[in-house]
């Protein structure tokens, strides 16, 4: 039996049915009905088989596979019973939004994977970096939906990560996602899945000259960490009712030819906090082990917060007109934590 227009089989199933012995009747429209919305069964069976598959699930969906490769030589037994439990499973359980989210684990499986390996301060990085970035190529917007969308996939992975392995379901996560979705903050969540996998190459561009930034910011803490000289040095800064006010400030020197003044100093100090307690994993070969990095990293933050209290302890004493302080800036001092 054939359909001229699978548009048209509502209405010609209706002419069938007086002409069919009741038992027939169920399979049949289910069949028919399965053939009828055959594109979106599929897109959603790729997406939920993508998901069980993502999260490791347990439990039983052969179906999704089933339905997803089903051509018009399958039994018609075998199209039935499948179609029966996808209904059972996902279609009578869960609201449209929530499948809709399972579908684009499929479609935007580069995007959802790439959010996987981001955490919270490489999102807030973006969000920071995006206001000095080229408009015409990724807009603010673009990275604020991104971010959004990045906490909401991130609350799903976290939560999968809580339940333990052996009885983590589908419906464990989807019931989540349910959760979510009747969140405010999560309102317009769907649509940012499209948008922003069209704007994920420039996103990952700008990832990554922030990575860039971070790994070099990263080398000069280990360079000056490793070995390199203090100096003391003497500034003039010009004030209103005074001629010239002495301060004092500091140059360190290191082995590679860095040199860096108190304000380098302690922005490198802000970076390597940030490194140290955001976990941040880059997937580069390490000249240190992780530890020996950790340490280094404690290690320049203290060197900074004993060179600021020095710094403001001198420049204490020249305000009160200590003149003997004027031999420390005659020395060097050099030090290595390796």
């Amino acid at each position: 039996m054939t359909f001229k227009d699978i548009d048209l089989i509502e209405n010609e199933m209706q002419l069938l049915t007086s002409l069919l012995e009741p038992p027939a009747i169920p399979p049949l429209t289910c069949i028919l009905d399965y053939w009828n919305k055959k594109d979106y069964v599929q897109k959603l069976c790729k997406g939920i088989d993508h998901l069980v598959k993502f999260y490791n699930l347990s439990g039983d969906y052969k179906f999704l596979s089933v339905l997803d490769k089903m051509t018009e030589d399958i039994n018609g037994d075998v199209c039935y019973a499948n179609y029966q439990q996808y209904n059972e499973e996902t279609i009578k359980r869960y609201s449209k939004d929530v499948l809709t989210v399972c579908s684009h684990y499929q479609d935007t499986e580069k995007l959802v994977n790439f959010v996987k390996k981001l955490n919270q301060t490489d999102m807030d990085n973006l969000l920071e970096a995006v206001n000095d970035w080229d408009e015409s190529f990724i807009t603010t917007q673009t990275i604020i939906d991104f971010v959004q969308l990045g906490r909401f996939l991130t609350s799903i992975n976290n939560y999968s990560s809580t339940i333990e392995q052996t009885f983590k379901t589908l419906n464990d996560i989807l019931s989540y996602i349910d959760t979510l979705l009747k969140q405010k903050e999560y309102a317009d969540i769907i649509s940012y899945f499209q948008t922003c996998l069209s704007a994920l190459p420039g996103i990952q561009r700008l990832y990554l000259e922030l990575t860039d930034k971070e790994e070099s910011k990263r080398t000069k803490i280990f360079h000056i960490i490793n070995k390199s000289s203090l100096k003391i040095t003497e500034a003039y800064h010009q004030h209103l009712q005074q001629n010239n006010s002495k301060i004092y400030d500091v140059c360190v020197k290191t082995e590679k030819g860095g040199q860096y003044n108190y304000h380098n100093l302690h922005e490198l100090r802000d970076r390597a906090r940030l490194i140290e307690y955001s976990g941040n994993e880059r997937n580069v070969q390490r000249k240190y082990t992780k530890d020996e990095e950790k340490q280094f990293l404690r290690c320049f933050v203290s060197l900074v917060d004993v060179i600021e209290n020095m710094l403001d302890n001198l420049n204490h004493l020249n305000a009160m007109g200590y003149p003997t302080i004027e031999k420390y800036s005659e020395n060097e001092y050099k030090y290595s934590f390796t």
